[in-house]
């Protein structure tokens, strides 16, 4: 039985770092490039009829933020979204968290690690590079939550914080895929997180969990 490519669209306004990985893509048969727009306003007046499962954007655009390229991909798309950015600093994680990305990557990773990473997001899982999230949550002293998470639940964020996917945590504890999803939408509920990664980054500061 044939596997349907996980659907995507590109949003980046530099010509290199486009093409290349358009070619990259275009090597893989998990994944189907739908469109790529080098302009926030291109990508506006596109999103309402793009049937795609991911969007992948550069967080610094000529005509603006790649942040709302993410808000839009959700919000009109239902898709999620990968945030790239350039910075080594924290406000690549910032901006990540506070838009909803399912994740960040720097742009100074390998082509192998970028697509990687999209292939992670469409696998439905978080994407963050543990030392750029570890440096975000540096210095904050972890304040205990009182999240009412089942046993099962709190297993199931422990595995997102080792970095499994909805499928690894199915393999993991002998539950079905959709099992495993519904259980991951229950924790971002109760964390009253809108990603993954959100998740993750309050349970940190809750004390649930560590990413090592």
């Amino acid at each position: 039985m044939s596997i349907e490519p996980v659907r995507i669209a590109i949003v980046e306004d530099h010509e290199l770092l486009l093409d290349s990985l358009l070619d990259a893509l275009e090597q893989n048969s998990w994944v189907e490039v739908v469109a790529s727009f080098r302009t926030v306003s291109d990508f506006e007046a596109a999103v309402d009829e793009l049937n795609v499962e991911v969007v992948v954007t550069d967080l610094e655009l000529g005509d603006g933020s790649g942040t709302h390229v993410v808000r839009l991909s959700r919000e009109r798309a239902g898709a999620e979204a990968l945030l790239m950015t350039g910075q080594g600093d924290d406000r690549g994680v910032s901006a990540a968290l506070e838009c909803g990305a399912a994740g960040f990557m720097s742009k100074t990773a390998s082509l192998g690690q970028l697509i990687a990473a999209i292939r992670t997001v469409g696998d439905g899982s978080a994407v963050y590079p543990a030392p750029l999230l570890q440096q975000q949550l540096a210095g904050s002293d972890p304040t205990s939550i009182a999240v009412p998470l089942t046993e099962r639940e709190d297993v199931v964020l422990q595995c997102l914080a080792r970095g499994l996917n909805a499928s690894q945590i199915g393999a993991a504890l002998n539950i079905s895929v959709h099992t495993s999803r519904n259980h991951i939408r229950s924790i971002l509920t109760k964390l009253q997180a809108q990603s993954q990664l959100e998740a993750l980054v309050i349970a940190v500061r809750g004390g649930l969990v560590e990413i090592t």
